[in-house]
């Protein structure tokens, strides 16, 4: 362990309240951390209001994004593995009934934009958020479900181009992922012959399979970021997942889970012409938005594609994006009180196409989170959580978090 360091955070949340046509909700986190430094932020602070089927929610709200299952190693493009961006969020309350189908054609939807602030290599970047899925099957015992999530940052200010394209005529081209202006003298030359801005997309396949004792879910996501991998309905690449749920939550064993995570391929290592477009996606980094799919420094998508923050490096983006894993995850109680959660990963690490490394690197990563809601004591929640990685790629490391919660009102 080369060296120690810990966190201390404070917020409160209200909940919601399903039964109300109109309801609202909010919360707010502070956040300290001393690793040698003081870093304080407010990481959470969102106010959001919920009419029937629609949400719009300001502020920023830890979220993730995707079919995977609780237990995932994480969504492929949008995890909680870096902090929340402030952003304005338009959505529906999850999975909404499409009228005159009886419930069995539902749609869940969202529309989002965010701001990057001054992290990063392009200071002030936006976020432009989307996705819309669709479900069948109701009250089958087969539902099937297929989601688009598309993701871009754009406009900014590089530090070399000065102020890039922004305004409503590039979140137009933004929204539709299409070329910049060249009309435009802030457009890049290689952005008016490309798509305007830093794209990525995935698509999202479920299968939930209801029997009487059990949910299975599996599920698929994609990864693309041009036009060489969106042109690809099915790929090498990308997060594969498998979880068993018993229908009662105090079990011994209540949900087990397995993933596999890849991001290899990337339409392939040679850089030439695939559909119009190149291959060597090199994903979560981009020529011009050089920090990458990164927010202070961490990947917002999987923590499997190593975050800038794990690895000093005197240039920004990633320098490891080609990776192989196995993930596990089981969840239940003992004795109906105290409730668990053991996750396990297995990486191999390869580096990038650009940069490979010599050799590849292994990693061992395990998660025990113990946690106890206790009975005389209304609404108070306490848990442990141990945590450790081995291996070349982060090093031999060991966390240990001990947490309090206060549920309801004091």
């Amino acid at each position: 362990m080369k060296h120690a360091s810990g966190y201390v955070s404070a917020g409160f949340e209200t909940k919601k309240d399903s039964s109300r046509v109109l309801d609202y909700n909010y919360g707010f986190e502070l956040f300290e951390r001393f690793d040698g430094d003081n870093n304080f932020w407010i990481h959470q602070a969102y106010f959001m209001a919920r009419y029937r089927f629609l949400c719009l929610r300001f502020g920023k709200k830890e979220e993730t994004y995707g079919n995977q299952d609780s237990l995932s190693s994480g969504s492929a493009l949008w995890s909680e593995n870096a902090r929340p961006l402030p952003k304005l969020v338009l959505s529906t309350n999850g999975y909404t009934d499409i009228p005159f189908t009886k419930g069995y054609v539902q749609v869940n939807g969202l529309l989002s934009h965010g701001w990057f602030g001054k992290n990063g290599y392009v200071k002030n970047a936006y976020l432009h958020h989307k996705y819309l899925y669709i479900k069948l099957g109701g009250k089958l015992p087969v539902n099937i479900s297929y989601g688009l999530q598309h993701y871009a940052m754009w406009a900014g200010s590089d530090p070399v181009l000065g102020s890039l394209p922004h305004g409503w005529d590039t979140y137009e081209r933004i929204f539709f992922a299409r070329e910049g202006d060249p009309d435009n003298p802030d457009t890049p030359e290689n952005e008016s012959k490309n798509r305007v801005g830093n794209h990525l997309g995935s698509r999202n396949y479920g299968i939930d399979i209801k029997l009487k004792r059990m949910l299975i879910n599996l599920y698929y996501q994609t990864i693309f970021e041009d036009n060489s991998g969106r042109r690809q309905k099915f790929m090498p690449d990308g997060l594969w997942g498998v979880s068993l749920k018993t229908r009662s939550a105090n079990k011994f064993v209540n949900t087990v889970m397995y993933e596999r995570f890849r991001s290899v391929y990337q339409s392939g290592g040679i850089h030439h012409e695939i559909d119009g477009s190149t291959a060597v996606d090199d994903y979560f980094n981009h020529f011009l938005y050089r920090s990458g799919w990164t927010y202070f420094g961490n990947t917002i998508g999987t923590p499997l594609i190593t975050s800038p923050v794990l690895s000093p490096q005197s240039s920004p983006g990633i320098i490891n994006n080609r990776v192989t894993a196995h993930h596990i995850g089981c969840s239940g109680k003992i004795k109906n009180f105290v409730s668990y959660k053991i996750l396990v990963t297995l990486s191999r690490n390869y580096g990038t196409y650009t940069s490979p490394f010599p050799e590849t690197r292994l990693s061992k990563s395990v998660l025990l989170h113990l946690s106890n809601n206790y009975k005389r004591i209304k609404g108070f929640e306490t848990s442990l959580q141990v945590a450790f990685d081995l291996g070349e790629m982060y090093g031999n490391n060991l966390g240990i978090a001990l947490a309090l919660r206060k549920y309801g009102m004091f």
